[in-house]
């Protein structure tokens, strides 16, 4: 009960105890929904994501212009816009795709817009309307390290929106770097590494990266690092 799922661009109107919200659907686009084997042949990436956007663009608008103008709206895009900011891996892990301009979600009459895709918790335009990733709840990989996790909390009147950030406790990822090079014992120098960040291990996944001289690789006892770093939740290999 009360749980809605898009999975095609949509509108639908919620009952809450403050009135009704409207909401826009916007869920991930894919090519192979919206060309089919012989519109992909002879064409490049680039030109079908391209023509991806603008047809979505033009539904959304559609779906838009439908919307009731005295009744709140809020748009929810699991979608990547132009100008957000990616972590490293999630960069790598994501691939190519189509980018959204902010033009093309925050029209006049959508009083917020909530996105999703993009783990960092990020503000895409202050708007009117705002446009802001509430990021993941928890960070998946190391480019998040350091992220602080939370979501989104919204209220939302008919041209008016005022939102914060509330943070959450999740788990942390640690990189434990150290530069043992010149050193004659450098599993000790890992050693010593590790314990200085002791108080951070628990329940943390971790990874340490040492930098050695070549001649110095068989003299690290990754055995004996590993006992020292019993306390993680996990030690990334």
């Amino acid at each position: 009960d009360h749980v809605h799922v898009a999975r095609r661009i949509g509108t639908l109107t919620l009952a809450t105890r403050s009135g009704p919200l409207q909401i826009v659907a916007l869920p991930w686009v894919t090519r192979s929904a919206l060309f089919n084997r012989e519109e992909h042949k002879h064409r490049t990436i680039e030109d079908l994501d391209k023509e991806l956007v603008e047809r979505v663009a033009e539904s959304l608008a559609g779906r838009i212009a439908e919307l009731d103008p005295s009744v709140p709206a809020v748009l929810l895009g699991h979608v990547h816009v132009f100008g957000a900011r990616l972590g490293s891996e999630q960069s790598f892990l994501m691939g190519r795709g189509p980018v959204f301009s902010v033009s093309a979600l925050a029209h006049p009459q959508i009083d917020y817009v909530a996105l999703g895709h993009i783990h960092h918790h990020q503000v895409v335009s202050p708007g009117p309307p705002p446009v802001v990733y509430a990021g993941s709840l928890s960070a998946v990989d190391f480019s998040e390290e350091g992220q602080e996790k939370g979501f989104v909390l919204a209220e939302v009147e008919r041209g008016r929106c005022t939102w914060r950030f509330v943070p959450v406790t999740s788990r942390p990822f640690l990189t434990i770097a150290v530069d043992a090079r010149g050193d004659d014992d450098p599993t000790e120098s890992v050693l010593r590494a590790i314990e200085r960040q002791r108080a951070r291990l628990p329940g943390a996944i971790v990874r340490v990266a040492v930098r050695l001289e070549q001649e110095q690789q068989a003299r690290l006892d990754e055995e004996k690092v590993r006992r020292a770093l019993a306390d993680a939740a996990f030690v990334a290999s």
